[in-house]
């Protein structure tokens, strides 16, 4: 079995201001570098340590995954894979979150969004190749709401992409190389609580 924690990026400008990201590539504001330290410090108050750090290449995602690595005297370098890149919202990406935006998703109406069995199909084969490259590891993955979502969809029943992640939240699975199956442990937990 891999422990595997997925870790949402901490804020910035634009989760503060409700802008749709997907691709752009921000980086964290102050707060969302406090959301991080938070993180980092959730671990070591639970003694969790990691065998290996995943980030989305993403700066948002990086950022956060190297303060969590220095954060917790990880000594090995932090592995980019594009397999946890952010969804691409095609016409949204940049774009302020409107009432119907949501609605949007679901339905897939979105011009140039990457479609819900594209991304899903992606996150699953990256998780699962991740875990099959380091059997009966813990691994932290700090990635984007929509990639956490597109796992979630699959093995948590009624969750759907209108449910909502807080930035820099943890939420820990675990997954069986024998079987292929993700298991929820633990989800949406605060670092700040």
């Amino acid at each position: 079995m891999n422990r595997i924690f997925l870790i949402r990026h901490g804020e910035t400008e634009q989760n503060k201001q409700n802008i749709i990201q997907g691709r752009m590539d921000n980086p964290l504001n102050e707060t969302g570098k406090l959301q991080a330290r938070d993180v980092a410090s959730w671990f070591q108050k639970n003694q969790i340590s990691f065998d290996v750090i995943y980030s989305s290449p993403l700066i948002r995602a990086l950022e956060t995954a190297t303060i969590l690595k220095d954060g917790i005297h990880h000594s090995q370098a932090i592995h980019l894979h594009e397999g946890i890149i952010e969804r691409n919202f095609g016409d949204y990406d940049g774009k302020p979150i409107q009432p119907d935006y949501f609605d949007h998703v679901i339905q897939e109406t979105i011009h140039g969004m990457e479609k819900h069995h594209v991304l899903e199909d992606r996150v699953l084969k990256t998780l699962d190749d991740i875990a099959m490259k380091h059997p009966h590891q813990t691994i932290a993955i700090v990635c984007h709401s929509h990639v956490i979502k597109a796992l979630f969809v699959r093995i948590k029943e009624g969750f759907t992409y209108r449910s909502y992640l807080k930035n820099a939240s943890i939420h820990e699975i675990w997954y069986d190389p024998f079987t292929k199956r993700f298991e929820l442990a633990q989800f949406n937990i605060d670092p700040a609580k």
